[in-house]
């Protein structure tokens, strides 16, 4: 049973179109990991709006973070801002801080960050940003299988999960 729905979210995720974004490097990344390219784009989606400068803080304040576009949820502050400067600065002002943050395309955690010694302004180059956020999937999906498992694991969530299934099936698919 475990195997037949396997192979049903691996056919129905492979049979849904991708947005073009980027030269295709959804469709490169995903193919050099054997991960379906429109999972990949649905995760960075959820993840950021596919805003390759997007930030995530917790124990921010907007006010914090003047003339950066910023929205306010609970413990957690999400930053957009504009170019790579603007985040650049940012992010020089939460490391500063010693704040918890999540960075880019695919919000790479800084735990992760840390965790395989990274330079963080390194990721906000989006294409490297996204061959992390790919890798961390990939290492999922070799511990849980390609599964919904994986991909809640990638965020920590379980109702992650369903927030990406939303955005690979919208419930009026035109």
């Amino acid at each position: 049973m475990r195997e037949l729905r396997l192979l049903l979210l691996m056919l129905l995720i492979l049979t849904i179109p991708l947005n073009v974004y980027s030269d295709n490097l959804f469709v490169k990344v995903g193919k050099d990991f054997g991960i379906s390219p429109q999972l990949l784009y649905a995760i960075a989606v959820v993840e950021s709006g596919v805003k390759p400068y997007a930030i995530g803080v917790k124990g921010a304040r907007c006010r914090d973070f003047k003339e950066i576009t910023c929205y306010q949820r609970g413990k957690w502050v999400s930053l957009y801002p504009e170019n790579y400067e603007e985040a650049e600065r940012v992010l020089r002002i939460i490391l500063k801080k010693d704040l918890y943050y999540d960075l880019g395309l695919m919000q790479i955690s800084r735990f992760e960050i840390e965790r395989r010694g990274l330079d963080p302004f390194s990721l906000l180059d989006y294409k490297k940003n996204l061959e992390l956020g790919a890798r961390i999937l990939y290492e999922k999906i070799q511990k849980y299988g390609y599964s919904w498992e994986a991909v809640w694991r990638y965020n920590g969530r379980i109702d992650y999960a369903w927030k990406v299934r939303a955005i690979l099936l919208p419930k009026n698919p035109r």
